[in-house]
């Protein structure tokens, strides 16, 4: 007779997939695979003598966990230079406009 004893191990998912996506995950999710296996040969005299082979299947102790994060929109503005530095080039087209009209204005 041979028996054989399988551990199964839950896995977590954790994914970050959004352009601008800063608190919340796009997807969490559960998987289970086969951490560990063990097959022996197993010669008993038990209460099934016709049996051929046993399985028995388990929760493991362990836990792994998985997560990704896409490059998202501020990432690439930190690798530009920094945050700050890219919002204020970007205001600055907004703001220039209106410190030239008020120069003028002051200059008459």
């Amino acid at each position: 007779m041979f028996w054989a004893v399988a551990h199964l191990r839950k896995n977590e998912i954790t994914t970050n997939d959004g352009l601008i996506n800063l608190f919340w995950p796009t997807y969490e999710g559960n998987f289970f695979d086969i951490g560990s296996k063990k097959l022996e040969e197993y010669i008993q005299q038990d209460q099934y003598p016709n049996t051929l082979f046993t399985f028995a299947l388990f929760m493991a102790e362990t836990k792994l966990s998985h997560s990704r994060k896409a490059y998202g929109l501020l990432d690439l503005m930190g690798d530009m230079g920094g945050i700050i530095e890219v919002l204020t080039f970007g205001c600055s087209f907004f703001i220039n406009p209106i410190s030239e009209h008020s120069f003028i204005l002051k200059a008459l």
